[in-house]
This record gives C-alpha cells, sequence and structure tokens, in this order.
C-alpha cells in the first residue's frame, strides 16, 4: 500500500502547481490524473504573473523550450464598435496539453507517484486516515493508497449542491483553423470583440492554427450551435470570412459558467482549480488566479498540518476561505465592470452580466431554499470592495528628490492573515481604499514597523535615505516605488 502525506486529484495546472509545493516541503505526494496525456484542453493563455509563481516552484523548465507565442500585437472592440490597436500585455499563448504534461513529469521527477491515465474507484476512512482504491483502466491495475489529505483538482465534473453560480451561465463554443484556411492577418494578432449577443476572442496557437471562442448565453445556444457561431463571426469586424468556413476539427461546446463552491474546505479535503471556483474568462487570468490558489491553499494546509493548537488550525481555514472568496468576489466586481462599459451593453446578455450579484434575503420559508449554498459574508465584503475597472490614480512615475510627501491620511494599520515563513500569521498591514487588499511586506520588508517614518512630513531624498537606513538599499527602493505608484504616498500641502 501507497502512504502519502497527500493525493492530488488531476493533473492540470492547479493540481501540478500544488503537488510540486507540497514536494518542496518535504512531503509524501501523489498524482492521480484520468486522463491520458497530451489531452485538448483551452485555457492557453498564460499570463505573466505565472513566471512568478514558477520561479517560486522552481519550476522554469517546465517553460524552457515550451513552444510558444508572445509579443503578438492585439485588437480590441469592446467600448467603441470599431477595432482599436492595445499594447502587448506579456501574456504567452502555448498549448495547454504541453504545458500541463510537463509540469505532471517535473513533479514525477521530484519524487511524486503519478497514477495515469486513472481513477479513484472509491475513498473510505477519515480525515488523516483516507483508504483509496486508484484504477487502472488500460491494465486493470488497483492500487491501494493511504493519505493524510485530499486536493481535489478534478475541474468542473460534477455540479455539486455547494456551488454557487457568481454570474448567468455562460457556454463557450470554439474551433480550430489551418493556417492555409485564413487571411495570413489573423495569425498577426489576438483580438477580443464585444458582439451583439457574446463576445469573442481569436488568437494563433504555435501549432500554427487560430483559435477562435465565442462565448454566449447558452439558451441562447439551444440546439442551434452551429447558427450561433456562424452569426457570431459574421457580426465580427475581421473575421466574417471565417463564417462560411468549416474549421480544421468539429465545432466544441462546454461551459464557461463562473462559480464558487462554498464548501472547498472539508475535514481531511480541499478544493483547488476548477474544483473549487471558476471566473468568468473575460480577464484570460483564469490559468494564473488557479496557480495562485492552490499555492494558498497548499500553504494552507501545510500551517494546519504543523499547527501546534486549534487557534493556528483555525488561521490556516480562515486563510483558505479568505482568499477563495476574495479571488472571486474581485473578479466578479472587475467583470460586471467591463460588461458594462461594452459598445453593446444595452443587449440582454451584456445587462444580465453588468449587474453583480447580491446577497439573498433571509428565506420566509427555509425549506423551499434551492440547494445550492450562499456564500459567505466575506465574499460580499470583497465584492463591495472591487475596485473599479479602471485604478484610481495613483502617484506619479517619479517626483524630484526636493518634492515633500507624506502618507495619505486615509491608511490605517489593519490586521491581515499573510504568509510568514511558509505558514499563515495574523500580522499588522497597511490598508488604503486605492488598494485591493491590505499589505503586510513589500520586497519582504514588513510595512507596518515603518508607519512612524512614513507617517512624517518629509522630502523624498529624506524618506529614500530613511528606508535605505531600516533595510537593504535595493529593498529600499522597491518599497519607495511602491509607495509611489500605489497612490498611498501623496504630496504634503
Amino acid at each position: 500500500m501507497a502512504d502519502l502525506d497527500c493525493l492530488v486529484i488531476g493533473a492540470g495546472p492547479a493540481g501540478n502547481c500544488a503537488a510540486l509545493r507540497l514536494l518542496q516541503w518535504g512531503y509524501r505526494v501523489g498524482v492521480v490524473e484520468r486522463a491520458a496525456f497530451p489531452r485538448a484542453q483551452i485555457g492557453e493563455a498564460l499570463t505573466p504573473g505565472i513566471r512568478n509563481i514558477l520561479g517560486l516552484l522552481q519550476a522554469d523548465e517546465a517553460l524552457a523550450g515550451l513552444p510558444h507565442i508572445a509579443g503578438r500585437p492585439g485588437w480590441l472592440r469592446w467600448e467603441q464598435d470599431t477595432l482599436l490597436p492595445v499594447p502587448q500585455a506579456g501574456t504567452a499563448l502555448v498549448e495547454r496539453a504541453d504545458f500541463d504534461a510537463r509540469l505532471l513529469a517535473l513533479a514525477a521527477a521530484r519524487g511524486a507517484r503519478v497514477w495515469q491515465p486513472a481513477q479513484v474507484q472509491a475513498v473510505e476512512g477519515e480525515p488523516e486516515a483516507w483508504r483509496l482504491q486508484i484504477v487502472e483502466p488500460a491494465t486493470g491495475t488497483v492500487s491501494h493508497v493511504a493519505a493524510r489529505w485530499l486536493f481535489e483538482a478534478s475541474g468542473r465534473h460534477g455540479a455539486p449542491a455547494t456551488r454557487w453560480a457568481c454570474a448567468p451561465p455562460l457556454a463557450a463554443l470554439w474551433a480550430e483553423f489551418d493556417a492555409a484556411q485564413v487571411d495570413p492577418a489573423y495569425l498577426a494578432a489576438t483580438r477580443v470583440e464585444a458582439l451583439p449577443n457574446a463576445w469573442l476572442w481569436a488568437a494563433p496557437l504555435p501549432s500554427g492554427r487560430l483559435r477562435a471562442m465565442v462565448f454566449a448565453d447558452p439558451h441562447a445556444v439551444g440546439g442551434q450551435p452551429q447558427a450561433l457561431w456562424r452569426d457570431a463571426l459574421a457580426s465580427t469586424h475581421g473575421l466574417q470570412a471565417l463564417a462560411g468556413v468549416a474549421p480544421a476539427q468539429p465545432l466544441r461546446i462546454c461551459s464557461a459558467a463562473p462559480y464558487l463552491d462554498t464548501a472547498a474546505w472539508r475535514a481531511g479535503r480541499v478544493k483547488i482549480g476548477d474544483a473549487a471556483f471558476a471566473l468568468d474568462p473575460l480577464s484570460g487570468s483564469g490559468v494564473e488566479k488557479a496557480m495562485r490558489f492552490s499555492l494558498q491553499a497548499a500553504v494552507s494546509w501545510h500551517t494546519w498540518s504543523s499547527a501546534a493548537d486549534d487557534a493556528g488550525r483555525s488561521l490556516a481555514r480562515q486563510y483558505f476561505a479568505q482568499q477563495l472568496n476574495q479571488t472571486c468576489a474581485r473578479h466578479v466586481g472587475w467583470c460586471a465592470g467591463h460588461y458594462a462599459r461594452a459598445w453593446s451593453a444595452d443587449g440582454d446578455f451584456w445587462r444580465a452580466r453588468s449587474a453583480p450579484p447580491r446577497p439573498r434575503a433571509p428565506s420566509i420559508a427555509p425549506q423551499m431554499a434551492p440547494a445550492s449554498a450562499e456564500p459567505a459574508d466575506d465574499f460580499f465584503a470583497a465584492l463591495a470592495e472591487a475596485p473599479p475597472p479602471d485604478p484610481l490614480p495613483a502617484g506619479p512615475d517619479r517626483w524630484p528628490a526636493t518634492a515633500r510627501v507624506r502618507l495619505d491620511e486615509a491608511c490605517r494599520l489593519a490586521s491581515q492573515l499573510c504568509v510568514v515563513d511558509d505558514r499563515v500569521r495574523s500580522a499588522p498591514a497597511l490598508s488604503h481604499p486605492r488598494l485591493p487588499r491590505a499589505v503586510a511586506f513589500v520586497a519582504d520588508q514588513a510595512l507596518a514597523p515603518l508607519w512612524p517614518l512614513l507617517r512624517r512630513e518629509q522630502t523624498m531624498a529624506e524618506l529614500h535615505a530613511a528606508l535605505a537606513q531600516a533595510m537593504r538599499p535595493d529593498a529600499a527602493g522597491a518599497v519607495l516605488a511602491w509607495l509611489r505608484r500605489s497612490g498611498v504616498l501623496v504630496p504634503a500641502a
């Protein structure tokens, strides 16, 4: 029998990310993946923050040699009914199948026990003492596994009663076109277009194909996905010719609905990735958010596992719930703002998505309440604090050394759950209306001890010199730059 600390069920970016982090801390880790790789998968945009995650995991090799497309210009049709050029945002486009396979191979090379393709057939026992049967259909092999905790990263499969819809349903229709089928100009840029009753994303892939995706209300799709697909392409500014072209592979359709699992942490098991939440694809940051949350889930369990008392375990669970709710709520608020600003925002599709959800009023007849649970209050608190689509004005990139500055009067010190030395801790943090969340550390430097220094009126040169006395010179420069960019530092009256 294999004896593990943690079994990760699912080898997408979130599952692999959690496995690699747990391996870094010396845990015995197993990974079960039901599909053979490579597998067809959407979610090919790797946003810039993923490089920082891979750096933490010492997994830069997962990107080394990975075919990708980066640096292409973009076209946007959103607030105006015309295509406008947009600057390149640093996102890399990859074949997700290759990315997932590389991360899993790295986890295996570092000691993870991998079953693939395989399925968890039975789960028995209790937290800290799970007993599982893992079946490999190709050979009929049955493995018996003991594990302390389960990390469920099996994606959207199933519809648990605890899955709460953050927004109206959304369907994704997608297909790929060979290079020979499209105008070469289509392969030269990424584009996002607001359409009358849907929106479109299209981009070149490393394989040389063009992938196009249309996001629409599933009720509008009905039983006629081909018709909606053709109508959507015909209403674009530039891809109209594709409406009459048969894709290189059959049109596919899947759910892209945003949701939050309100019971993602249960005794002895946690959910990560799409098993825990799904974001509206509008931002293109879903893979990064899933990987980042898997790190937060891993550190929550690491804290729980090593806590000396119930207070420490409570901090771990609070941190997990806080990060899950804040991740979803801020994204919901951001998306609602952008849906409201589309040129076609008067349409039913857009109006339904431009208003963020509200907490349900207490039911007069509890027995008639729907099966889906309501999210915790801190989801709606985070939603209320979500920044608008455009950030509030921040400080200028540079002030002269003689400029006199001070900390804005709206700044406060507030208790914040954060990660210190790979454990969840409660620490004082700097809060301000311009900040999406309270910040405890910048460049590995605690901000709370700097509070008396920052509240003084002084010149930029004096502030820089004082910071340099309190920390490394490079850290002092980073803290000063953050204070200036974030808008918490203002000119003295």
